[in-house]
């Protein structure tokens, strides 16, 4: 098995040493990203009021093995204060994508230490302003009563701060500290002889704790969570023990298995998907699933389910195709090591999880992943498993309805579409969020930042988004196109000729089918018809999972203007052109 298997776990992690002798086998690689022989997919750079050699070199390895390649420098030991407070300086002529800024509560625990921090933030803001800035609060490894409760309104005020700085994220060192404990964290020896203030066995945990902040960014967040059902959810066997016999209460040793759904169910309140992979009589599995006193998930909890006699990577496969994703999104929890041996070799882009060996562990082992992590929780999220549950009740419509025609005429679907007006856009995140994670129907995978979507309205581009809901339910806000305003051109002594280009158009997959997708491009193309635009260009990027809208703006009425080549490009001139409304489909304009 691989040594770093848990990578994405922050409780249970390898010990350092296996982190920094796997960034030492890749060490020439590192050279050469240094060097800018290999270009860096991701640039972070660490400022600490403490030693954090360590951290770099394990942020990188984990970069690594992620097939990621990074780009991690740190400042000198304390100097965080010359380096962000100089935008001239090397840590913003470096340009990082991620910044992350370790403060030391003994030293910055004051009100002149708080407007230190502010001033920071806005120099950061201004040098960096597409960047994300990660910036720890404080923690108390004192006890001393009144220190903690310093350090907690000192935390407060920090947290006030990032909800007014869209690229400021909070690392909850405070919470973080709690869940290990002060004396496993800080090392005595080790602050006071080297200025390393993070225990050496406690940085990889640090790490993913940071890293959790740019999964997202680079497309590594996971969407789903696989479970098995015996000996997983409950304990024993039920198609041996029955529904009455197997372990499963709030009382001893049952209420190890009701921790281990609950933790689930938290995961699940955070937009994480949950599925259900078991070899199982499918009737007794679900009596258990209905009708258990204590079982906590529910029927509705899953957004699918595969239980009966299939191998666990067929039923994994299944899962996918249901729920519209890919498998390298999905998360595979099982207590029997062969099920995951096999998947695992069947389906290597299965992220699947050894979890210790005593179930009691479970709860907090699922509490510490960290492929799950999203750095904004958006309404979308907080709704998703709703969604899937209405997009499910969709597909049994469609099954039995005659046609596909009368499948659409029956839900009757509403289509909503705007576009940015501003950095306080309260559809910002969501756009820049949608960017990061759509990877099938996404015609360039181009990633926005917040920053990036502000900066193109503000000079005259337009961010469309379109959101979609029918009576079965609201699907939210699940298409965008980032368009550009490619300047003007003569035209024939009629004026200037406006060109623009559809720089990207992405979807999320819970919806295609149901020609949203057209219908959005015919009102984008008539909004810019109408706002002067008389030709309009766009572009396909191929990628490994992008092939099935390899047609797109050819169905649409879009003529190549190159032949075959890495990026395949388009044109369509609007004059003349009408854009009729889709059938079936309601368009509206915010006001």
């Amino acid at each position: 098995m691989n040594t770093l298997q848990h990578s994405f776990n922050a409780h249970v992690q390898p010990p350092i040493w296996d982190w920094i002798a796997y960034r030492t086998e890749h060490a020439g690689r590192l050279e050469a990203i240094a060097r800018g022989t290999e270009n860096a997919d991701i640039g972070i750079g660490v400022q600490a009021a403490y030693t954090t050699d360590f951290l770099v070199h394990v942020l990188e390895a984990k970069l690594l093995r992620y097939g990621r390649a990074p780009r991690v420098f740190a400042g000198g030991f304390n100097q965080f204060r010359q380096e962000l407070l100089t935008p001239s300086g090397a840590h913003y002529a470096a340009k990082p994508a991620v910044t992350v800024l370790l403060l030391n509560p003994r030293e910055s625990a004051t009100d002149a230490g708080f407007q230190e921090v502010e001033r920071i933030v806005r120099t950061h803001e201004a040098a960096l302003p597409d960047a994300l800035f990660i910036v720890s609060n404080l923690f108390c490894a004192c006890g001393d009563r009144q220190k903690t409760k310093t350090i907690r309104d000192w935390n407060d005020r920090l947290y006030d701060l990032a909800a007014a700085h869209p690229g400021m994220r909070i690392l909850d060192m405070d919470t973080w500290v709690g869940r290990w404990g002060a004396s496993r964290v800080v090392d005595p020896k080790h602050e006071f002889l080297a200025g390393m203030l993070i225990a050496p066995e406690m940085v990889p945990q640090l790490a993913e704790e940071i890293l959790a902040f740019v999964y997202e960014r680079l497309g590594l967040r996971k969407k789903c969570l696989v479970l098995d059902l015996d000996e997983t959810l409950w304990g024993g066997i039920v198609g041996e023990e029955g529904m009455n016999g197997i372990q499963l209460d709030v009382q001893p040793p049952g209420n190890v298995y009701r921790a281990i759904q609950e933790a689930a169910l938290a995961l699940r309140a955070k937009g994480v998907l949950l599925a259900v992979a078991s070899k199982n009589n499918p009737p007794d599995a679900i009596e258990v699933i209905d009708k258990h006193p204590h079982q906590v998930l529910r029927r509705e909890h899953f957004a699918a389910m595969e239980i009966g006699w299939q191998t666990k990577d067929q039923m994994i496969r299944s899962i996918a195709k249901t729920l519209n994703i890919g498998v390298d999104s999905l998360v595979f929890l099982d207590d029997n090591p062969n099920e995951r041996e096999l998947v695992r070799r069947l389906l290597p882009s299965v992220t699947v999880l050894d979890p210790p060996a005593d179930p009691a562990w479970w709860p907090r082992y699922l509490q510490g992943l960290r492929c799950f992590e999203a750095s904004t929780l958006t309404a979308e999220d907080k709704n998703r498993a709703r969604m899937y549950e209405e997009e499910k009740n969709r597909r049994e419509l469609q099954e039995s309805t005659g046609t596909i025609e009368d499948y659409l005429r029956s839900i009757e679907t509403v289509m909503t579409v705007g576009f940015l007006k501003s950095k306080d856009d309260e559809n910002l995140a969501r756009v820049a969020q949608l960017s990061q994670r759509t990877n099938q129907f996404n015609l360039t995978t181009r990633r926005y930042t917040e920053g990036d979507l502000a900066a193109i309205t503000k000079v005259g581009g337009r961010v469309y988004w379109m959101k979609v809901g029918d009576r079965l339910g609201d699907s939210g806000l699940v298409g965008v196109a980032v368009v550009r305003r490619n300047g003007r051109n003569a035209s024939n002594g009629d004026g200037d000729l406006q060109i623009y280009k559809i720089e990207n158009f992405f979807m999320s997959c819970r919806v295609i089918g149901r020609q949203v997708e057209r219908a959005f491009l015919q009102e984008i193309l008539a909004d810019l018809k109408k706002s002067g635009a008389q030709s309009v260009t766009a572009e396909y990027i191929p990628s490994e999972k992008n092939m099935q809208t390899n047609s797109f703006y050819d169905d649409n009425g879009f003529e190549a203007d190159n032949g075959p080549t890495v990026a395949t490009k388009y044109g369509m001139s609007l004059a003349g052109r009408s854009f009729p409304p889709v059938p079936y489909i309601r368009v509206e304009w915010p006001a």
